[in-house]
């Protein structure tokens, strides 16, 4: 199912209601009915995305589940998708309208988006406390750091580059188990097709280190595995060692 129809199915259930402790960041991520939570499930939260002190500390955190996209404020034609995360920094802050004093952020779900603003489906604005709703917003109303795009439903994958030559990717025995996706993607460990296979370094007791195919950005190595051929291991904040 692709993220935009994961999101029409989970704000329906979810508009009008207050979720979790009420604050924006529990309407997305961290709670049984959050958006990530419908997204992924049977995925933990933490697993998604680390605890946060605010909203705007959840950018930059891309990982196998979403791929962040930084906002270029100075192109209008770059815009969010319906479905994706969107994060915002604190207010007040010069060139934005709204006064609030957050420091904190704010995060919601794109409904929509233009070059002139944007739907967002959040909760604990346009008021304090308020439940989950959508509400129309021009870009100039708050500073929006970027979005994450879930990657579900057939989201393309990065263009692959030629890695250099010689370039390794090592697992160490500690990590894992490592999904090897597709060739390609989309990388959704909740979907078998999206899956050839589990590589594990700690059932072998040792580091595996494979030659690096091609690097498709994001933490994204293509390899040539033993056991189940081509794919590509998505490994964007782990430790895993590029040689």
């Amino acid at each position: 199912m692709s993220a935009a129809a994961t999101y029409a199915n989970w704000k329906a259930g979810v508009l009008g209601h207050v979720i979790g402790d009420g604050q924006c960041v529990a309407l997305v991520v961290n709670n049984p009915r959050s958006y990530t939570a419908a997204l992924f499930p049977g995925v933990s939260w933490p697993s998604i995305m680390g605890s946060v002190d605010g909203a705007k500390d959840l950018a930059s955190k891309g990982n196998q589940y979403l791929t962040w996209i930084e906002n270029d404020h100075n192109n209008p034609n770059q815009v969010p998708e319906q479905g994706d995360i969107m994060i915002f920094g604190a207010t007040p802050q010069a060139g934005y309208s709204n006064q609030f004093n957050n420091p904190y952020g704010h995060t919601g779900v794109c409904e929509s988006a233009s070059a002139s603003g944007y739907a967002l489906c959040q909760q604990n604005s346009p008021a304090s406390g308020a439940p989950a709703n959508v509400t129309n917003y021009p870009w100039k109303y708050r500073p929006c750091l970027g979005w994450y795009r879930p990657n579900v439903g057939g989201n393309p994958a990065p263009a692959p580059s030629p890695a250099p030559s010689g370039q390794t990717i090592t697992l160490p025995k500690t990590t894992g188990p490592w999904h090897l996706y597709v060739e390609g993607g989309p990388y959704n460990p909740n979907n078998p097709a999206d899956v050839k296979g589990i590589i594990d370094p700690r059932a072998f007791q040792r580091d595996l280190e494979y030659p690096i195919v091609a690097s498709r950005g994001n933490g994204v190595y293509t390899i040539d595995s033993e056991d189940y051929g081509r794919g590509d291991l998505y490994t964007n904040g782990s430790d895993v060692v590029i040689g």
